[in-house]
């Protein structure tokens, strides 16, 4: 009877009496099988794309390995089918052909084996429609630690390994999703089987730790953790979560940072810092129940914090907002106005933007009630813009100093203390360091810049300014105040006041003329000081010097002098008999005039005095003569006689005072009585253009024009005294 072999791997099996003096080979045979079967390990080389992996019946072949490691060099996928088709197989294969390798035993499933790749895989010997499957394409349950003994390792995930994990030697692991496509990124996804979240729930999460660290204790602890962190309870239409990132310190890793649902991240730990870029230097610190630090921590020069708010517009038109920080209580009870923005600082453009223009304003706004509107505004000229009406500025650690806008009328400049002898102080200062005569160290000007009628019209009208008179020294800032007022022009100057209190009055200008002659001086008006200069003249009310190089301008080569002597004094009355005394005579009169070379550097002056009045009494006396006023040595005019006092007789009048060495020489007025029934006495009137005298009325009356004599009244016992003299220098 002859042999049958084993439908899987081919083994002899003798009939009875079969195999006579052969056992021994036969057996050997079987056993070669055997162990190809058990554990052996076959090297296939591959070619082409096809390839037959036969298992023999009676004889060891290749189709009998345990392990299969393929190698050679196909020229693409190769299919190795497995014959016979009716053998039960199972295979350990490593793939190192360069290319796939796809196993087949009918047509049944195949198992396909990337290079690179390994398998173990088996035939179920269902005859032509015979299948081959990989054992490793099913769950595997392993019972205890799993080790990949070499360096990069790799784990293969799916059909086609698209997912892998990579060991990285002394490292850790590289998690790949290989497939090429676009948006096929590696899913690490971290679930929890629990069925009711609610909050505070831990859906997954991923710690780190060094528990292998010496030092114990905390450094063994889980030392950072990235958790997500249930936030509401969950349900169809809910699953807020936030995640978590925690850190440690000394101590279990605590939360220092979260991200919700809502897109808000929070830093919860106080003093905590964001630094940004290579080195960190750009630094926001939190200052605990106040808000944010932000700093440049570049040490070198010039470095600053810079916030930069930029807008993603194309198109910037007039009024559109390029960024801007707003001010606000959302959370504050009262609620309406008290929650709205209460302030604002918006850059804001004021133009079209273009290559050339970007044209800007910076706008200032805040709240009273209502939403901010603008108060100040800074364009982009540089013109700073205070918007509202009453509108003040003060300056000073306590705000003295106030300015305060008044509508359609200006600014009020005020210091604000109460104090004694605190007024507002407008100071104009130069920087200049050199100051030379005629160098301008502040003027204020007036001007309708905006008069439709243009040209003159809109020149500065009027000025004053403060001008140095020579070169500045330690012992020395002598300057004028000069007063420019403008007719078809711009404004010139047309009166001073010098450092010396020299007034100068410029034009043919007149003091105390309602009618404007300038060559009169009239009324009321009165000169404190003794040198002034009206017009084309030095005016001497009192005694004084004239000063030729000062007084005079340079072209001139002739003065004209006038002197008037001073008014008698009025005679005093008798208390007793009720008589009076008579008026003063009036001062005299000289003019001359003089060519500048015959004058000294400096000529006295002297303005004769207005003669006192006489004492009444019971022994009345008389008043007192005028004073002479002269002209150096050159002219002079003496003043007025004195009033008699009363005798209860009949008097004459006071003769007048006469003038002396000039081109013109006149006398002054005797004081006049008049014997009716009024009695009065009239005060002599002094010689010269300037001069009169007072006419009686029912009291006595001091002289009032320049040299006059007093006047008196009969029956009224008071006197009165006369009037100076005056000196004029015309030129």
């Amino acid at each position: 009877m002859a042999s049958t072999y084993t439908l899987n791997q081919g083994l002899e099996k003798p009939a009875t009496g079969d195999r006579s003096g052969t056992w021994g080979t036969m057996t050997n045979t079987n056993m070669d099988i055997l162990d190809r079967s058990i554990s052996g390990v076959g090297a296939l080389s591959l070619t082409g794309t096809t390839t037959t992996l036969t298992t023999s019946d009676g004889s060891a072949s290749d189709g009998n390995y345990k392990v299969l490691v393929l190698g050679g060099s196909p020229s693409g996928t190769n299919t190795i089918t497995l014959s016979p088709n009716d053998g039960d197989k199972l295979y350990f294969v490593v793939n190192a052909t360069g290319q796939s390798v796809i196993f087949s035993q009918g047509t049944g499933a195949n198992v396909t084996i990337a290079n690179g790749a390994a398998d173990i895989i088996y035939a179920d010997g269902a005859g032509s429609g015979a299948a081959v499957a990989s054992l490793l394409a099913n769950d595997l349950v392993f019972g205890d630690d799993v080790s990949l003994k070499s360096d990069s390792a790799v784990l293969n995930f799916g059909s086609d390994n698209d997912v892998t994990v990579t060991h990285v030697a002394d490292s850790g692991l590289t998690l790949k999703n290989t497939s090429t496509g676009a948006d096929t990124p590696f899913v690490l996804l971290l679930q929890t089987g629990e069925t009711d979240i609610v909050n505070t729930d831990t859906l997954g999460k991923i710690q780190f730790q060094a528990p292998d660290e010496s030092g114990g204790t905390d450094a063994i602890l889980v030392a950072a953790e990235i958790a997500a962190v249930a936030t509401d309870t969950f349900a169809a239409d809910n699953n807020a979560t936030k995640l978590s990132f925690k850190t440690g310190s000394s101590g279990a890793a605590s939360e220092k940072m979260s991200l919700n649902s809502g897109g808000n991240l929070a830093i919860n730990s106080d003093g905590s810092t964001i630094s940004m870029g290579t080195s960190g230097e750009i630094l926001i610190t939190h200052v605990e129940d106040v808000g944010l630090n932000l700093k440049n921590t570049n040490t070198g020069d010039d470095k600053p914090f810079v916030l930069k708010l930029q807008t993603g517009e194309t198109d910037i038109v007039n009024t559109d907002v390029l960024g801007k920080i707003q001010f606000q209580a959302p959370d504050e009870s009262g609620g309406t106005d008290a929650i709205l923005v209460a302030a604002e600082i918006a850059a804001v453009a004021t133009d079209t933007f273009a290559a050339d223009n970007n044209s800007t304003k910076l706008s200032f706004k805040t709240g009273a009630t209502g939403a901010a509107s603008e108060k100040m505004s800074l364009n982009a000229g540089g013109n700073l813009a205070l918007n509202a009406d009453g509108c003040t500025f003060s300056m000073g650690t306590s705000g003295e100093i106030l300015y305060t806008h008044v509508h359609d009328v200006g600014i009020n400049l005020k210091n604000t203390n109460t104090g004694d002898d605190k007024p507002f102080v407008l100071k104009l200062q130069t920087g200049e360091e050199d100051i030379a005569a005629a160098d301008v160290l502040g003027k204020i000007e007036f001007q309708a810049p905006d008069e439709t009628t243009g040209t003159d019209a809109n020149l500065v009208a009027g000025a004053i300014d403060c001008v140095s008179e020579g070169d500045f020294s330690s012992g020395s800032n002598a300057s004028k105040l000069s007063f420019r007022t403008g007719a078809s022009e711009t404004a010139t100057e047309k009166m001073s006041l010098s450092s010396a209190g020299k007034l100068t009055v410029t034009g043919g200008s007149a003091l105390g003329d309602a009618a404007g002659d300038a060559h009169t001086l009239t009324g009321t008006y009165a000169v404190n000081s003794n040198n002034v200069a009206v017009g084309n003249r030095m005016i001497f009310t009192s005694t004084g010097t004239f000063t030729k190089a000062d007084d005079v301008p340079a072209h001139v080569l002739n003065v004209t002098v006038h002197c008037i002597g001073g008014g008698g004094g009025g005679g005093g009355g008798d208390t007793d008999t009720g008589k009076r005394g008579t008026g003063g005579g009036g001062g005299g009169y000289t003019m001359e005039r003089l060519a500048l070379t015959a004058l000294g550097d400096d000529e006295t002056v002297t303005v004769g005095a207005a003669g006192a009045s006489g004492a009444t009494q019971s022994s009345p006396t008389a008043g007192g003569a005028g004073g002479t006023s002269s002209f150096g040595s050159h002219c002079s005019a003496t003043g007025g006689s004195a009033g008699s006092a009363a005798t209860g007789a009949a008097m004459g009048g006071s003769s007048g005072g006469a003038g002396s060495g000039g081109d013109l020489n006149a006398t002054g007025g005797s004081s006049y009585v008049q014997h009716d029934g009024s009695h009065v006495s009239f005060g002599g009137n002094a010689a010269g253009p300037w001069g009169g005298g007072v006419a009686a009325s029912n009291v006595a009356t001091a002289g009032n024009a320049y040299g006059g004599g007093a006047s008196n009244l009969n029956h009224v016992t008071s006197t009165a005294a006369g009037a100076a003299g005056l000196v004029v220098v015309e030129w």
